[in-house]
């Protein structure tokens, strides 16, 4: 955690752009390999622009495995976003990438990367709904690809 803090002391320090804060649920269903059940978390994302198209941030999720055991999971992540508007609404698409670390109780870290696509429905200016899929990548051969999936209210401060 004083790791997640200090990255987002250093990205607050880097640009005086918006920083957005979310909560978030999200799962995971494996792609290979033996089947696991889906697992479940919740967490906390944090967002800022570098600039008006590129954001980096920082996720810190935690939940249950199917046998109870607690995981939990802290990513990283750089997209390019993409401003529209449909039906008057206020959007941002965005694809990127991420790297990930999965650890907890009775289970070895497992570090992953991939690819990240979502996209953001505002509410208000600064309050919008997040949806995001990424395709996880098994680094360490600990753990097997999985797809990922995130649904939040986020923040924008």
């Amino acid at each position: 955690m004083k790791r997640l803090i200090s990255l987002l002391s250093i990205i607050t320090a880097l640009t005086a752009n918006a920083l957005d804060f979310s909560i978030v649920g999200s799962g995971n269903t494996q792609t290979q390999g033996p089947t696991t059940p889906t697992q479940f978390a919740t967490g906390l994302r944090f967002e800022t622009f570098v600039t008006d198209a590129i954001s980096i941030g920082a996720v810190q999720s935690f939940g249950l495995t199917a046998v109870n055991n607690v995981l939990f999971n802290t990513e990283v992540f750089t997209a390019y976003n993409i401003n529209y508007t449909v039906f008057g609404m206020k959007n941002t698409v965005f694809a990127g990438g991420d790297v990930n670390l999965a650890y907890g109780d009775g289970t070895q870290s497992a570090w992953q990367a991939g690819p990240i696509l979502g996209n953001r429905f505002f509410l208000t200016d600064n309050t919008y709904i997040l949806a995001q899929a990424a395709y996880d990548v098994a680094l360490n051969g600990v753990s097997n690809n999985q797809v990922r999936y995130t649904l939040g209210l986020a923040f924008r401060f």
